[in-house]
């Protein structure tokens, strides 16, 4: 295990076993026992986002404008808060539902 994955397990972690989250790849390995995991950058009922800067999903290769974009617009967007941050890992939490 690597520090990067062990900074990603701590991720991870701070989201509630039942929210509703958004993830890329590499993250929503992490989370796919839950009952609702949303492939970023879709969010539709997501209340959380894990997203991995630094380890982009097989789409993002060949589109990596939409991730990059997603993440501009959560980070400044009021109803999103950035509440990890941490060698590329991110997570966000949705402050209005």
């Amino acid at each position: 295990m690597t520090a990067h994955d062990r900074i990603a397990a701590r991720a991870v972690g701070l989201i509630p076993d039942d929210a509703v989250v958004a993830a890329t790849n590499s993250l929503a390995a992490h989370l796919s026992a839950r009952r609702r995991v949303l492939s970023f950058p879709f969010l539709e009922d997501a209340t959380w986002v894990a997203a991995d800067e630094t380890q982009p999903g097989f789409a993002d290769r060949y589109a990596p404008l939409a991730t990059a974009e997603q993440l501009v617009w959560l980070r400044r967007n009021p109803e999103w808060k950035l509440v990890f941050e941490d060698d590329g890992v991110l997570v966000f939490r949705r402050l209005v539902t």
